[in-house]
């Protein structure tokens, strides 16, 4: 694919959102990564949803079907599944373009197995975090509804997943440049992408952290390790989407 093509959906203003550390779950200092490419050789994609507005006001209010208690000692859980009023529907088509051109899967031959609505607020929960899990799907989507004066509660991946379709990794087009072109020599990749496309590398060692934004969706692989550190401050509203494969076989050969 062309570069145009193989960054269609991990727009300019993304690109800084990524960051690596070191993987031992304790929220180590994170480099800031701002190569598109090495967020897709992580098997990490943004998929831009649009207008998510006035959701995360909605579906982080406390009412009979949030499943945690009021005590405040957890993150608040919402299932919108069967939610008419919920606009699952528009959300999972606006996926369709990436889940095709970066899984190679159409939206008919996936089945939306789940979908709530996760509320964090460091004034009125104790815990904030998701211990690191993978999750019961082949595809997920983690949609970010809204922040609020947010520090920490990124999303870190630990290792590398399967290679995503149309991307390209041996290519770093990243701003931040150990050195400038020079006599037509091509500039090298910075540090943090030079890691991740040097062969002697372990990358599976590391740990790899997305800072969620409103109005985009981060989608990776069910089977990739993951875990939500703590909110420092602010609050965070996000919608995650646990997709199947319709074909069981694909699953097991994917």
């Amino acid at each position: 694919l062309a570069k145009e093509e193989a960054e269609a959906f991990v727009p300019d203003a993304m690109s800084h959102f990524f960051t690596t550390g070191a993987a031992d779950g304790g929220g180590a200092a994170a480099t800031p990564l701002r190569c598109r490419r090495a967020l897709h050789s992580v098997g990490v994609v943004f998929a831009e949803v649009g207008d998510v507005e006035g959701l995360a006001e909605e579906y982080s209010k406390p009412n009979p079907l949030s499943v945690f208690l009021e005590d405040g000692e957890y993150a608040q859980y919402r299932n919108v599944l069967e939610d008419e009023a919920f606009p699952l529907e528009r959300i999972r088509r606006s996926l369709g373009p990436a889940l095709l051109q970066y899984f190679g899967r159409s939206l008919d031959s996936l089945e939306l197995d789940d979908a709530f609505v996760i509320h964090y607020d460091y004034e009125a929960h104790a815990d904030t975090t998701v211990k690191r899990h993978t999750d019961p799907s082949d595809i997920t989507a983690n949609l970010c509804l809204d922040k609020q004066g947010v520090t920490g509660s990124d999303i870190v991946f630990f290792g590398t997943e399967k290679r995503l379709l149309g991307t390209v990794v041996d290519h770093c087009d990243c701003d931040t440049l150990l050195g400038e072109k020079k006599n037509n020599t091509p500039r090298q990749p910075c540090l943090c992408c030079a890691s991740l496309l040097d062969q002697r590398h372990d990358a599976k060692a590391e740990c790899f952290s997305v800072d969620p934004q409103p109005g985009f969706a981060m989608l990776h692989f069910g089977s990739h390790p993951h875990e939500t550190r703590p909110l420092n401050s602010g609050r965070r509203t996000n919608c995650v989407m646990t997709f199947r494969f319709k074909d069981s076989s694909s699953a097991a050969s994917s």
